[in-house]
């Protein structure tokens, strides 16, 4: 099922509402149709799978970076491109090589394609579920 089409139910009823403003960002390439962000008309008691952003709840899959980055510390630590990934914007590179140099080492003797390719995958593929527990406000006549 499309998202469009559990969004567009969700609205029929009154629990829910695409997020401002997300249908022009989301033309303007600022979302792919997954991520268009889902405003409940109550609070969230349960949210798994999605991720909370200023516009609402979204589907934010990892990027291919965010998923080798995520896998630090499996076989090798420190890991040079999780500590990239992770540093804050406008860290200077000098830093981050004294971090690196600072850290301790460790790594596993023989890593094969496989168990790298097993553990991408693992980080890359969607949540098993997407749910969102709510009370609805009904609206009074």
């Amino acid at each position: 099922m499309r998202i469009d089409h559990i969004v567009s139910t969700l609205a029929l009823i009154g629990v829910a509402t695409l997020g401002a403003g997300c249908v022009a960002h989301a033309q303007a390439g600022g979302y792919t149709e997954a991520e268009a962000p889902v405003v409940f008309a109550s609070p969230p008691t349960l949210v798994e799978g999605f991720t909370h952003d200023e516009h609402g709840l979204v589907i934010r899959p990892k990027t291919l970076l965010e998923a080798i980055a995520s896998l630090e510390g499996r076989w090798i630590f420190p890991d040079p491109l999780a500590v990239a990934v992770h540093a804050p914007s406008g860290t200077k590179t000098e830093d981050l090589v004294a971090q690196l140099a600072n850290a301790g080492r460790r790594a596993e003797p023989v890593v094969g394609f496989n168990e790298v390719l097993a553990g991408l995958t693992q980080q890359l593929k969607p949540a098993d579920r997407y749910r969102v527990r709510f009370t609805p406000r009904l609206s009074s006549p």
